[in-house]
């Protein structure tokens, strides 16, 4: 089987791009019963009414957010600030539990005084880290706005974030921690701010990025999830998370209400989920792409923000809507991408 990877984009979402055809969940074998491994997407019906999201969510516990700030551990300035010969690639390989892993950097062009923020972009099941940089062009656009993107390689093209996806998530592998070896192996190489990590993802990345979010708050800027759901029970991290989710309505890797041929969760109760663990409850309103991106946005402690939004399309990463062609598509969905981060993502600190 294959998918088509495909990313919608962000806020008014401009959903715009190339259909790349990479290897789905070839290796996923289907559960009789629980959650099943995939490549995934879920999609979440067109809102009827901009109040859905609070409504569907549960009250909220109050976060004092004087309090979190003031008991944050502040990271050292990274190392790798001290280097003079900072490459524009990196090649790098850390040590885990199950082997080495690798990962691949491009870091920003031109000089900057101040510390690169850090994009995780992962992967989908089947894929691979150069033709996730390849294909999706991030790199080159965060890059320019002093960005370090960073693609690590899956175990058998996958990654473990918990329902999905197959030989990371049937060995249990701790694949939020190589996240966080990555980052230290790069603070030591790069001059980076990783105090707050971005993360986005495609299928199986974007369970890992929830995944993340769940289990290290602390340390995450915002989170873009395209095509897959929360595969982690619970999730109760202990402050809230800016989350956009972008799932396509004729999705059949992963149904809107759950279920399909690898059993997940519907989108529903990832949206559910985030609005509780977030607070969020002021709903921003409703908006519609030119591309018939319905994104709904709501308001969330803290200054962070939950946004959803769905697409008339399947399993994809991006959709060809751009006059001018592919590569334009995918520049500027993630233009859209890097918009998000920067207006509802955490600022960097001084």
């Amino acid at each position: 089987m294959k998918i088509a990877f495909a990313q919608p984009i962000v806020a008014a979402l401009v959903c715009l791009g190339t259909t790349l055809s990479m290897a789905a969940c070839g290796g996923c074998e289907q559960r009789d019963a629980g959650r099943g491994d995939a490549s995934s997407t879920v999609v979440l019906p067109a809102p009827s009414s901009p109040k859905a999201i609070a409504d569907a969510a549960p009250e909220a516990a109050h976060v004092d957010a004087a309090a979190l700030d003031a008991a944050a551990p502040k990271r050292a300035r990274a190392p790798g600030c001290e280097r003079r010969d900072a490459p524009r690639e990196i090649h790098g390989t850390v040590s885990r539990p199950e082997g080495e892993r690798r990962y691949e950097a491009r870091l920003p062009v031109g000089r900057y005084d101040a510390p690169a923020r850090v994009l995780f972009a992962v992967h989908p099941f089947g894929s691979s880290a150069n033709e996730f940089l390849r294909h999706t062009h991030l790199a080159e656009v965060f890059g320019t706005k002093n960005w370090v993107t960073v693609a690590p390689e899956g175990v058998r093209k996958s990654f473990n974030g918990g329902d999905c996806c197959g030989e990371a998530a049937k060995s249990k592998l701790d694949d939020v921690g190589l996240l966080l070896a990555i980052a230290d192996d790069l603070r030591e190489r790069a001059c980076i701010d990783d105090e707050r990590l971005y993360v986005t993802g495609f299928s199986n990345g974007g369970f890992l990025g929830q995944a993340f979010a769940c289990a290290h708050p602390e340390r995450v800027g915002a989170v873009a999830s395209v095509g897959a759901v929360l595969g982690v029970d619970p999730c109760e991290p202990r402050e809230p998370v800016s989350v956009l989710l972008v799932n396509g309505i004729g999705d059949d890797v992963i149904p809107p209400d759950g279920g399909g041929p690898f059993r997940t969760r519907p989108l529903s109760e990832t949206v559910r989920t985030w609005s509780r663990v977030s607070g969020c409850t002021e709903d921003a309103g409703v908006t519609r792409s030119p591309v018939n991106a319905v994104c709904r946005r709501t308001a969330c402690q803290m200054g962070r923000a939950l946004e959803v939004c769905t697409v008339p399309y399947a399993h994809v990463w991006m959709v060809r809507s751009h006059p001018a062609g592919d590569l334009a598509s995918a520049r500027q969905t993630a233009r859209e991408m890097l918009e998000f981060f920067e207006r509802s993502g955490v600022p960097p600190v001084n």
